[in-house]
């Protein structure tokens, strides 16, 4: 559970005007390295800029493919399948639990950004050929531009909790996890100094 105190809420100004900045429609707090369970996310609507903390999803219904992106991978677009409606229960900044709903691209957002908390990247929802075909697709880009090696797409999953990387060099679960680059998919990220969990590591 996380205790909605000053640094949520400077972490949530925070990941919008990275989210703003990228551009995109949605960021989760693991996406710049910190062990929150916290989305945000902004689909263009009158209700603007959105937060959810400790999300969980109670209901989806039907099915919708449509080619989606990542702000993890940029410019690259897969078509995924997923819910055509979502439903989902959370905690805004004030504690009070909340329910966002709805389809196409509301529930698209939701389910991405969960995702995403849970460990879990776009391309873990493409059929086995196609995810493989695309991971050597990326690798081949990253040894291009001069990069070594991949290292996790997003954070492990179960590394959400508030507990999970205190200083680095920690081990979590079998693994030690990288420092990410301070130069990413969401430009500057300097000021996330506890970042561990990143997209490429740089030559």
């Amino acid at each position: 559970m996380i205790d909605i105190d000053s640094t949520v809420h400077t972490l949530v100004r925070d990941m919008i005007e990275t989210m703003y900045n990228a551009p995109g429609v949605g960021l989760a707090a693991n996406q710049i390295g910190i062990p929150r369970r916290v989305a945000v996310f902004d689909v263009q609507d009158e209700l603007g800029p959105r937060v959810m903390i400790n999300p969980e999803v109670i209901e989806t219904s039907g099915e919708w493919e449509f080619e989606e992106g990542c702000l993890s991978v940029p410019n690259k677009y897969w078509p995924i399948m997923r819910p055509a409606f979502a439903r989902v229960k959370a905690l805004d900044l004030d504690g009070n639990e909340i329910e966002l709903a709805g389809d196409g691209i509301v529930a698209r957002v939701l389910l991405h950004e969960v995702d995403h908390l849970d460990g879990l990247m776009l391309i873990d929802r493409l059929p086995k050929r196609v995810r493989k075909h695309a991971l050597k697709e990326l690798r081949d880009e990253a040894l291009g531009n001069g990069m070594t090696r991949i290292v996790f797409l997003g954070t492990p999953r179960g590394c959400c909790s508030d507990s999970c990387h205190p200083q680095q060099g920690v081990r979590c679960g079998s693994r030690d996890h990288p420092t990410r680059s301070t130069q990413g998919a969401f430009g500057d990220t300097r000021r996330h100094r506890r970042s561990r969990c990143s997209l490429w590591t740089l030559s």
